[in-house]
């Protein structure tokens, strides 16, 4: 996990804006779980969505596909 001292050296101010240049970033969901990283943060995520309640899983109506 990046500390904020990372964040703030990848960090650049441009006419008042804050730009992140970021050069590791996965183009597919496949090459994110490869990295432990990624999959520990998936993780938490999902498990701080399941102990807030804020979804639910359910079956989609018939004929219809994921996005």
């Amino acid at each position: 996990m990046r500390s904020l001292q990372d964040i703030h050296d990848e960090t650049e101010i441009i006419n008042d804006l804050f730009c992140l240049f970021v050069d590791n970033e996965f183009f597919t969901f496949e090459e994110a779980m490869e990295d432990k990283r990624w999959r520990q943060a998936m993780e938490e995520e999902i498990n701080i969505i399941k102990k807030n309640d804020t979804w639910e899983l359910s079956k989609l109506p018939k004929n219809h596909e994921a996005i």
